[in-house]
């Protein structure tokens, strides 16, 4: 699920392109009432209420508005994913403060103070050794603010063991293998408790046994997952059971650590199995340059489908980078890519399969 601070650009289209292609090779191969294709926006948090505020509207408006244009530009695109999920749906606002309050009754948060660096921009805590020149290691223009509040830390250590012995019995939880072992070496480095819960962001899920808090954006995101298959019109068809355990989540590189170490670790302590597997993509340029405004690169993929046609588009996305790695997409290629791969070959053999057949 997306972070509706921007409309989707064709870094985002990759994510969901690779998702759409799975879901529709295992609806052929299984059928289609056995494949559930999700996707959706996290709405919460900090950065959300800061960029409503400076446009003049309520928080809710805000991602109202981004949610509808996501879900618009996914219809256009020809994504046929089965649901689109908002955590701000009540349904997964009330399964998010479940989840949380079962991992307070098992003695997995307590109450503590942070002091440390936090960027709104990605809305997570870093270290000084985390930030680059002082700089968001994520978000190269962003320094992050030193924050200092009351909290309530979740136990992420005391699940390092019992993780590091899950990867090393599941090798195929992380795909491709170099995000597997990039996995592997982050536990073994050693895993330190985290603030799950804030104080001064009242854009978010109360915590249930402390309400002058809210729950940390990632640990309110990650259970969507969850939340949608426990939604009443899902569970009357006990989507729960048919689809959770052979789970695959599909994420950029970024949020890795968020999907790999800290999501399952929520989970146990919760009392929730795991999925089957995260599978991680890179990211890509733009002829050399970040995707981005400040670069003026950051295209609708819809106007490159209205050139190229949605298949177009979508081949020449998926054909150009591994799963897994960085690149950098480039127009000249994908011209070279339609008129050649396309037009020309799938074209002529096309062309002459229904001449053989008349």
């Amino acid at each position: 699920i997306f972070y509706p601070t921007g409309t989707p650009h064709i870094g985002t289209a990759y994510n969901v392109f690779i998702a759409d292609t799975l879901a529709r090779y295992y609806r052929q191969k299984l059928g289609n009432e056995n494949v559930f294709f999700l996707t959706g926006t996290d709405e919460h948090g900090a950065n959300i209420a800061k960029k409503a505020t400076d446009q003049g509207v309520t928080p809710q408006a805000y991602v109202d508005g981004f949610a509808k244009i996501y879900q618009d530009v996914w219809s256009s695109l020809n994504i046929s994913n089965d649901e689109f999920i908002r955590t701000t749906n009540p349904e997964h606002e009330k399964f998010i403060q479940e989840i949380i309050q079962k991992s307070y009754n098992n003695g997995d948060l307590y109450e503590g103070e942070y002091s440390g660096w936090y960027c709104e921009s990605c809305e997570a805590y870093y270290t000084e050794d985390d930030l680059v020149e002082g700089k968001c290691p994520n978000h190269p223009t962003k320094t992050p603010v030193f924050t200092t509040e009351k909290n309530y830390y979740f136990k992420l250590s005391k699940y390092q063991d019992w993780l590091l012995k899950y990867l090393e019995e599941n090798k195929d939880f992380v795909r491709p293998q170099k995000w597997y072992d990039y996995v592997v070496g982050l536990v073994k480095a050693g895993l330190k408790d985290i603030p799950v819960t804030r104080a001064n962001v009242k854009w978010g899920v109360p915590v249930p046994w402390d309400l002058e808090q809210t729950i940390y954006v990632w640990y309110d995101a990650l259970p969507n997952y969850l939340s949608v298959l426990h939604q009443e019109k899902y569970a009357k068809q006990d989507y729960y059971n048919k689809f959770w355990e052979s789970a695959h989540h599909l994420v950029g590189k970024d949020i890795l650590k968020f999907h790999a170490i800290l999501w399952p670790a929520m989970l146990k302590s919760a009392g929730y199995p795991l999925p089957q597997q995260v599978i991680v993509h890179g990211f890509f340029t733009i002829d050399g340059q970040k995707i981005g405004k400040s670069n003026n690169n950051a295209i609708d993929p819809r106007d490159l489908a209205e050139k190229y046609t949605i298949d177009g588009v979508r081949y020449a996305l998926l054909s150009e980078f591994q799963i897994g790695n960085d690149g950098d997409f480039n127009f000249a290629r994908l011209e070279i890519k339609y008129n050649s791969d396309l037009a020309n070959n799938f074209g002529n053999l096309l062309n002459r399969v229904i001449h053989l057949a008349n």
